[in-house]
């Protein structure tokens, strides 16, 4: 699991976070959710609209889950079907 400390950590509503992981699989992601001692996780996908709401109280960490819950986009138009990882944006 990647840990990110650098600018490219996004603020949530104004607040910058005390630390930002990146678990690559659900398994990394489980552990991090089982050894994380009572702090406040915050889930990011495609890092859109992270500016509405309240910040969390307190200091928080993100967590990037698009790596753990990423995927291909499949669509099948003539079935008017389409399947998307939870991380994906409607731009995408």
């Amino acid at each position: 699991m990647r840990m990110s400390d650098d600018a490219s950590v996004p603020g949530v509503a104004g607040t910058r976070p005390i630390a930002a992981y990146r678990p690559e699989t659900v398994e990394e992601l489980a552990t991090l959710l089982r050894v994380r001692d009572g702090g406040t996780l915050l889930p990011m996908g495609g890092r859109t609209r992270l500016e509405l709401g309240n910040a969390p109280a307190g200091s928080f960490a993100v967590v990037d889950l698009t790596a753990a819950f990423g995927g291909e986009i499949h669509h099948e138009a003539a079935d008017l079907t389409v399947v998307v990882p939870a991380s994906a944006t409607v731009a995408e």
